[in-house]
C-alpha cells in the first residue's frame, strides 16, 4: 500500500515543486528574518529525498523531477545561493557534547542526528545531494555551478582548519566533498586554477604546521587526496611558465606532511598493524610527492626541501626496516617509487649516493624471502630498476654500488630469469634485469674487477636468454599460443599447438609469416631481451675494429672464443650455456624475415623449409619508419656484429683444427651472404632494379649442413678472458664505422654492404 500511495503522489501533478518549495526560499535576504532549526531540517531531509530518487532510478527520472533539479543546481538559483551563504556563515564550532574523538573509526556522517547539530545535518544532506548527483545525473550541473560549489567547498575547509581544534565531523564532510567533486568534476572545479592551487598550498601548510595531529585520519586521506588529484588536473590548465613558482609552494608542506605521516606509520608498523590508515596516509602522500617532482625541471627547486628535511635518509630507513622485518612491502613499492623518480634527475643521483646504499637497501632487499609472494617480487624488481637509473644517470659515479647490487641480488635474479623457460608471464622481469645487465656491460673490465663470479653467471644466463628468445622469436603463432595458454583464455589448438611445437625442432611454413597482435608485447620484450643480452656477449668479444687492423692479434691470449661451432637452428626444449653460431644466424634470420617480410624470399636457402613469404604486389623500399622495426634492425646489426667478432678472431687462433675453420668459413660466408643479398634486394627495387642472384656461397650452404649436424664441433675454452688480462674499451660495437662511413638515412644500408665486403675478402 505505500508503495502504491508513493507512486501516486510521485504522479500528481507539480508534486516536485509543490515538494521542493522550501529550497527556493531566500530567508537570508528577509530582513528581520531567520531560519529555525525546523525549516533547516525540512531542507535536509527533502535534498535526502531527492538524492534518493536519482539514485533508486539511476538518473532516469521524471522530466518533472529533472526541471526542479535543474533549477536547484542552476548556478543563479537562490537555493545553491543559500547553501554557498550557509556553508560560509555556519559555525565551525561543535560543542563538546558533540566533540567527537579523532581516532573513532565509527563516524558516520550519514546518520547525523539533526537535533544534535541541525546545520551539520544540512551540510550532511547536500552532500549526499551532490555526490549522487554528479555520478547518476552529472548534466544537472553546469561549469559555472561546479566552479561557484566547489570553491565554496575548499574556501570553507581552509576556514574550519584554521579553528583549534578543527571540528572533527565538519572537517571530514567538507574534505571527503571536495575530493570527490574535484575527481568528477576535474578541470570544471575552477576557472582560475593558479587560485586553486595556491588555496591547495594554504590548506597542506595549515595542515602540515599544527593541525596534523588533531584531524581525523580519514580527513587526512582525504585532504591529500585532494591535493593530488588537483596536482593531477593542474598539469593541463597551469601555463608553463607559471607552474614552478605556483608549486613551489606546495615543498615544504609536504615534505613536512611525510616526516609526520611516517612517524606515525612507523608506530603503528611497531604494534603490529600493517592495515593501518596512517599506512594509507604515508602511501598517498609519497605518490603526492613523487607526483610534485615530476613536474619540476629544475632540480634544485626541490632537492634543497628534500634535504631541508633530512627526507632520502628518511625514505631510505623506512624501505630498509620494512625489508628486515617482511612488513607493509606496498608501503617499500612506493618508497622506491619516489626514489626512482629522484634518481632520475644528476642531482637526485648525486644526493643518492652519498648515502650507504649497499646497506640501506641491497642487502635488506637480498634477504627477501624467495616466495610466490607478488609483493615482495615487486619490490626486488623495482630495486632492480632503481639500480638500472643510477647506472644511467650517475654513470661511473653509480658503478660500484651498482656492482654491488649485482653481487648481493644475482642468487635471486638468476632464478627470475630462468623462470621464462617455463612462464612466459615472467618476461617483463627478464627485460627489468636484462636492461641492467647491458648497462654494466659497458663496463665489463671493472664488473670482472669487482665482482667476477656474478660477470660468469649473467653471461651464462645471457647465452640461455638469447637461445630462448631466438626459438620464440621464431615462432610468432606459437608465442601468441603460449600466452593465451598462460592467461587462461587459450582454445584446444593453442594448447595442441603449443604442445606439438615445444618437442620438435622443426618451423612450420607458416610461422614466420605472422604475429599475432596478442603476441606483439611480448615480441617486442623479447628483442629487448635479445639486445641486452647480445650487449653483454659484444663486451666480452674483441673489437671488430681491433681484428681487422690487427692490434688484437697482438696479445690474443686476453680473449677467448664465445661461441660453439654448432649451426642448428634453436630449439625451445634445450638450454645452452654457450651460444653458438646456429643461434645467432637464427636471430639474424629472423630479424632480417621480419623487416623484409612482404617484399622478400627465404634469406637462406640452407633453411629454405622455414619460410615461403609472399611477394608484395606493389613495389616499395625497405624503411625502418617505425620503433618495431628500429629495434629488430639494431638486434639484426648487433648479432651480425658478434658473428664477425668471433668467427674472425677463430679462423685467426691457432688451436682451432684446419678441417673446423674450413667449415666455419664456408657456413658463416654462405649465411651472411644470403643476409646481405636480401637487404640488397630491398633498395634495389627503389630504383627499379632487377634483384641480384644468390650468392655463390649461399649455394654450398645445404652442401655444409648435413655432416655439421651429425658431427660434434669442437667447443673453445672457457668463455671469460682470464682474470688478468685487459680487454680494450667494451663498449657495444654493433654497426661501427670501420670504413663503411655514415649510414644513409639510418637504414642499415651502408652496414650491410660493409658486411658483404668483408664477406667476399674474409669468408671466400
Amino acid at each position: 500500500g505505500s508503495l502504491l500511495a508513493t507512486r501516486h503522489l510521485k504522479d500528481t501533478q507539480d508534486f516536485w515543486s509543490n515538494l521542493c518549495w522550501p529550497l527556493y526560499e531566500d530567508s537570508n535576504n528577509k530582513e528581520g528574518e531567520t531560519e529555525d532549526g525546523r525549516t533547516t531540517e525540512l531542507k535536509a531531509y527533502i535534498l535526502r529525498i531527492l538524492a534518493s530518487e536519482v539514485y533508486t532510478w539511476k538518473g532516469k527520472v521524471a522530466p518533472e523531477m529533472s526541471k526542479v533539479l535543474d533549477k536547484i543546481c542552476s548556478e543563479s538559483s537562490t537555493s545553491l545561493k543559500t547553501w554557498c551563504h550557509d556553508a560560509m556563515s555556519s559555525s565551525a564550532k561543535e560543542s563538546s557534547a558533540n566533540q567527537t574523538a579523532i581516532n573513532d573509526e565509527t563516524i558516520d556522517l550519514e546518520k547525523i542526528d539533526p537535533m544534535e547539530d541541525t546545520n551539520l545535518f544540512l551540510q550532511s544532506s547536500w552532500k549526499i545531494f551532490l555526490l549522487v548527483l554528479t555520478k547518476d545525473l552529472p548534466s544537472c550541473f553546469s561549469p559555472a555551478a561546479c566552479n561557484l560549489t566547489f570553491t565554496v567547498t575548499i574556501k570553507k575547509l581552509m576556514n574550519v582548519l584554521r579553528d583549534d581544534p578543527p571540528p572533527v565531523r565538519l572537517t571530514l564532510l567538507l574534505s571527503e566533498t571536495a575530493v570527490t567533486l574535484n575527481r568528477r568534476w576535474q578541470t570544471k572545479c575552477t576557472a582560475n586554477m593558479v587560485e586553486l592551487c595556491k588555496d591547495m598550498a594554504t590548506v597542506l601548510d595549515i595542515v602540515s604546521s599544527a593541525s596534523w595531529s588533531s584531524i581525523h585520519p580519514r580527513s587526512r586521506v582525504a585532504i591529500i587526496a585532494l591535493a593530488l588529484s588537483i596536482l593531477r588536473s593542474s598539469q593541463f590548465k597551469l601555463d608553463a611558465s607559471e607552474e614552478p613558482s605556483v608549486l613551489a609552494t606546495w615543498l615544504a608542506p609536504t615534505v613536512r606532511i611525510l616526516g609526520l605521516s611516517f612517524r606515525q606509520a612507523e608506530n603503528q608498523l611497531a604494534q603490529g598493524n600493517q592495515a593501518c590508515i596512517d599506512l594509507q596516509i604515508s602511501e598517498l602522500v609519497l605518490s603526492l610527492l613523487q607526483t610534485l617532482i615530476s613536474r619540476f625541471t629544475q632540480d634544485r627547486s626541490w632537492l634543497s626541501e628534500l634535504h631541508h628535511e633530512a627526507s632520502i635518509q628518511l625514505l631510505l630507513a623506512a624501505a630498509s626496516t620494512c625489508c628486515k622485518h617482511k612488513v607493509a612491502a606496498n608501503f617499500v613499492k612506493k618508497i622506491l617509487q619516489l626514489l626512482l623518480e629522484i634518481a632520475s634527475s644528476q642531482s637526485g643521483t648525486a644526493a643518492l649516493l652519498t648515502h650507504e646504499l649497499a646497506q640501506q637497501l641491497w642487502l635488506p632487499v637480498s634477504d627477501l624471502p624467495t616466495t610466490a609472494d607478488t609483493e615482495w617480487h615487486d619490490v626486488l624488481m623495482m630495486t632492480v630498476e632503481f639500480a638500472t637509473v643510477l647506472l644511467r644517470t650517475g654513470r661511473t659515479h653509480a658503478l660500484k654500488t651498482t656492482i654491488t647490487a649485482m653481487a648481493l641480488l644475482s642468487d635471486k635474479l638468476v632464478a627470475d630469469l630462468v623462470k621464462i623457460k617455463t612462464d612466459i608471464k615472467s618476461v617483463g622481469d627478464c627485460v627489468t634485469i636484462a636492461r641492467l645487465i647491458s648497462l654494466l656491460s659497458n663496463h665489463v673490465s671493472l664488473w670482472r674487477a669487482e665482482h667476477l663470479p656474478s660477470l660468469m653467471v649473467m653471461y651464462r644466463c645471457s647465452c640461455a636468454l638469447i637461445h630462448h628468445s631466438s626459438a620464440l622469436l621464431m615462432r610468432p603463432s606459437y608465442l601468441g599460443s603460449l600466452l593465451k595458454v598462460s592467461q587462461g583464455s587459450g582454445t584446444e589448438e593453442d594448447t595442441a599447438r603449443c604442445r606439438k611445437i615445444s618437442t620438435t625442432s622443426s618451423v612450420p611454413d607458416t610461422e614466420l609469416e605472422s604475429l599475432p597482435p596478442e603476441a606483439a608485447t611480448a615480441h617486442s620484450q623479447l628483442l629487448d631481451i635479445a639486445l641486452s643480452c647480445l650487449s653483454l656477449l659484444l663486451a666480452l668479444s674483441p673489437p671488430l675494429s681491433g681484428l681487422l687492423k690487427g692490434d688484437v692479434m697482438l696479445d690474443p691470449g686476453q680473449w677467448e672464443p664465445l661461441l660453439s661451432l654448432s649451426f642448428g637452428n634453436p630449439t625451445l626444449e634445450e638450454t645452452e650455456e654457450e651460444s653458438s653460431y646456429g643461434t645467432l644466424l637464427a636471430l639474424a634470420n629472423t630479424c632480417v624475415r621480419s623487416l623484409t617480410r612482404d617484399h622478400a624470399r627465404s634469406p637462406s636457402p640452407g633453411r629454405a623449409g622455414l619460410t615461403t613469404p609472399t611477394l608484395g604486389t606493389r613495389s616499395s623500399q625497405l624503411t625502418l619508419d617505425t620503433p618495431e622495426k628500429r629495434q629488430l634492425n639494431v638486434v639484426l646489426e648487433k648479432s651480425i656484429t658478434l658473428i664477425l667478432c668471433q668467427s674472425i678472431f677463430t679462423l685467426s687462433h691457432s688451436s682451432l683444427a684446419s678441417r673446423d675453420k674450413q667449415l666455419l668459413k664456408r657456413e658463416i660466408g654462405a649465411e651472411l651472404g644470403s643476409i646481405t643479398d636480401t637487404w640488397k634486394r630491398q633498395f634495389s627495387s627503389r630504383h627499379g632494379g632487377k634483384s641480384p642472384a644468390p650468392s655463390s656461397a649461399s649455394s654450398r650452404s645445404a652442401a655444409v649442413r648435413s655432416p655439421l649436424s651429425a658431427s660434434t664441433p669442437a667447443r673453445g675454452k672457457s668463455p671469460l678472458p682470464p682474470g688478468g688480462g685487459a680487454p680494450p674499451s667494451p663498449s657495444p660495437q654493433p654497426g661501427i664505422a670501420v670504413d663503411c662511413g655514415k649510414r644513409s638515412g639510418g637504414s642499415g644500408d651502408q652496414f650491410m654492404r660493409f658486411v658483404a665486403n668483408l664477406i667476399s675478402n674474409v669468408y671466400k
